[in-house]
């Protein structure tokens, strides 16, 4: 289906290739100037129940390039829309409880959770060849390499806690691992790890980096710079390349940009009811709330991040003041927050949202997604507003332009991002779907900008 959609109001010009376009199944609207934006969107899959594990996520996932989905739920699971594995019973309990498709979008690993046993499979769709693991009695953390040729699992099974690579037992029994990661280019494993009541990073069976009381997560860069988020006693540090930031209460969303040469994340100082956004190690500005941490265009240049504050006031009463004069009083408005998104050090967009739910199940108004592209002249950003909240829906929208478009909710993995400079891409769901149909589609959407 593909929608035309003016940026500004103006008469609608119906050409040949409108006619066409209706005969063959598409509606179309022409704008007669070349502002027009262009929407896409492709069924490439389909799911039958849309959120059997969790309200909000919906059970699929999708590469990184949108051009494949894992779904499942019912009898089977599928590949692309196609049955990769129908003789789980649908009388048992079973579901994906992680899944994650390599950076080249070649290949997907996942675990099924089935009879109280994890079973591990990776699929290389492109050779159509699945292979079963093994099966645990947990599986912790699965991951690829950046290069995406290599991938890793921590898993316990009757003789301990190992780590395990391209399918291989490699390192352990460990006495406690939570999370381990490729150095870029090789097969060396970073991990944590509990020796002598301390916990310390190895790479492959050296300890590197430690002690700490608790290593909460550890980031490897495309370009090959550390990072570790970990605990000694109650405060949190961030070191990234060896150095320390912090002390701090809580550290939340870091990210390296995509080349490796930027960084940024969300922190909270003990004692300090503000959140600080923090990139390259600088305090750049403190809000209420940080809904969405710090997040990069494609070529890494551009940067952008949403805050959350008290809004200014909107509504003022007359009072007298000590020495009898009139004077103008903000008045209180309960229930009311200001959302800002910036880019660049600069507020593309400023909004205030009612606070609080309205209803059980449904979500907080606000922001909830926002990217940016490489030269962050163009944002564009996904929110629950008082229209659109009781439909439980994210509206899509674009600063200045008033047009928007809804949906139920994006697939894991198909978040929307700028594939390139005028085109946002991302994999989602559609509200009305959702409650009619038994069998869900799952959209591909595109979304393309006139080229400056």
């Amino acid at each position: 289906m593909i929608h035309i959609l003016p940026v500004k109001k103006s008469t609608v010009i119906i050409t040949l290739l409108t006619v066409i376009a209706l005969m063959v199944g598409c509606s179309e609207r022409q704008d007669a100037k070349k502002s027009d934006i262009l929407v896409t969107e492709k069924i490439i899959s389909y799911v039958q129940r849309a959120y059997r594990t969790n309200p909000y996520t919906p059970d699929a996932i999708a590469s990184h390039d949108h051009n494949h989905i894992l779904s499942w739920g019912g009898d089977d699971l599928r590949f692309d829309g196609k049955t990769l594995i129908d003789s789980v019973d649908s009388m048992s309990r079973w579901y994906v409880t992680i899944a994650q498709f390599s950076q080249t979008a070649k290949s997907v690993l996942f675990v099924i959770y089935y009879n109280d046993q994890h079973r591990v499979y990776f699929y290389d769709y492109q050779k159509q060849n699945l292979r079963n693991l093994g099966s645990f009695r947990d599986v912790h953390h699965i991951e690829f390499s950046k290069e995406g040729n290599h991938f890793l699992f921590v898993a316990e099974n009757q003789e301990g806690l190992f780590i395990f690579v391209d399918g291989e037992q490699r390192f352990g029994p460990l006495s406690r691992c939570s999370n381990a990661t490729f150095r870029v280019g090789t097969t060396n494993v970073l991990y944590s790890t509990l020796q002598r009541g301390e916990v310390w990073i190895f790479e492959n069976n050296t300890p590197k980096i430690g002690p700490f009381t608790e290593v909460e997560k550890i980031f490897v860069s495309a370009t090959n710079r550390t990072a570790i988020v970990a605990k000694r006693g109650e405060q949190v540090y961030v070191i990234v390349d060896g150095k320390e930031e912090g002390p701090f209460e809580e550290v939340r969303g870091f990210s390296f940009n995509p080349t490796g040469r930027r960084y940024g994340y969300v922190a909270r100082v003990a004692g300090d009811e503000q959140e600080k956004v923090i990139i390259d190690g600088n305090d750049v500005e403190s809000f209420k709330e940080v809904p969405i941490p710090p997040f990069f265009s494609l070529n890494g240049r551009s940067v952008g991040f949403v805050g959350k504050r008290e809004p200014p006031p909107s509504m003022y009463y007359v009072a007298e003041s000590e020495d009898g004069k009139e004077v103008r009083v903000p008045a209180l408005v309960a229930g009311e927050e200001e959302f800002l998104l910036e880019v660049n050090n600069s507020i593309r967009e400023k909004k205030v949202y009612k606070s609080g739910l309205l209803a059980i199940g449904l979500r907080n108004e606000g922001i909830y997604w926002a990217c940016v592209e490489d030269s962050g002249n163009r944002v564009v950003y996904f929110d629950v507003d008082r229209e659109s909240f009781l439909k439980k829906c994210l509206a899509l929208r674009i600063p200045g332009v008033p047009e928007t478009w809804e949906y139920e909710d994006f697939i894991d993995g198909g978040e929307p991002c700028f594939v390139s400079e005028n085109k946002v891409s991302f994999v989602a769901l559609k509200h009305e779907e959702t409650v009619r149909k038994s069998k869900i589609p799952i959209y591909k959407v595109e979304i393309e900008f006139p080229v400056p």
